[in-house]
């Protein structure tokens, strides 16, 4: 369903909104802005953060504002933390609230015209910006494009380590196939296909993992099975090379 069209999706409109905000703060330092969906909703996500991630991770705030969110990350402990907004007056707003934490960053970048930087997060936050998105006049295609440097600017170390794992799987095979005598073929076919059966589910892992359908602690899950299944490939490694010297 698209939407009408809103002041709310125009930088024109948010650039004025933070001049705004900034000269309020230097008046009165109580207050920051607009806290968008209220302070109940923000506290609630900053705790669910504090409860399920780990804050040396890199977190990301797109469309940080006020950047309210993260000084209150960076009081629990947070220690990697960057804001992202394409409005100037926004970072300048940001960057004098949070003078007080220096674990706190921000960038002024408009990620849906212009490709992220090479850094890549552990977690990226939106609070409101893809609300703000669908109203513009563009929201058709930016929505689309949104979504695609967002997956960007995450960290791919768990496809890495599924490709990894697939290509051991696949040589532990093709080495059961060609050691042993005909009657340990059976045996060691059976035992690399368990090793794929394996590396299959951790694939499925990391397309769940990457598509948020899946809890942040399962990336531990999905890292401790990696581990068994290099262990076990090795395991199998030495077992074939033994059957094959007893074959010469």
């Amino acid at each position: 369903m698209e939407l009408n069209d809103s002041h709310l999706g125009q930088k024109e409109y948010w650039d004025k909104v933070y001049v705004t905000e900034l000269d309020n703060f230097k008046n009165n330092q109580d207050d920051v802005g607009e806290i968008w969906f209220g302070e109940r909703t923000e506290q609630k996500l900053v705790d669910w953060l504090v409860e399920n991630v780990d804050p040396d991770s890199s977190l990301a705030d797109i469309g940080t504002g006020n950047g309210h969110i993260l000084s209150l990350l960076a009081e629990e402990g947070f220690s990697n933390l960057t804001g992202i907004d394409y409005s100037a007056s926004s970072i300048k707003l940001a960057e004098t609230i949070n003078s007080d934490y220096p674990t706190v960053k921000f960038l002024c970048q408009d990620i849906i015209n212009s490709p992220p930087s090479g850094e890549r997060h552990d977690i990226c936050i939106d609070k409101g910006t893809y609300d703000a998105i669908s109203l513009a006049s563009t929201s058709a295609t930016d929505r689309v494009t949104y979504k695609q440097r967002i997956h960007s600017m995450t960290r791919y170390l768990q496809w890495a380590l599924a490709i990894f794992t697939l290509v051991l799987a696949v040589t532990t095979l093709i080495v059961a196939c060609t050691v042993g005598t005909n009657h340990d073929i059976g045996l060691h076919v059976f035992m690399s296909l368990t090793v794929i059966g394996l590396t299959i589910t951790t694939f499925i892992l990391a397309l769940w993992y990457e598509e948020g359908d899946l809890h942040p602690k399962f990336l531990y899950i999905l890292y401790s099975q990696t581990l068994l299944i290099i262990m076990f490939s090795i395991l199998l490694f030495i077992y074939f090379g033994i059957e094959g010297r007893r074959k010469v």
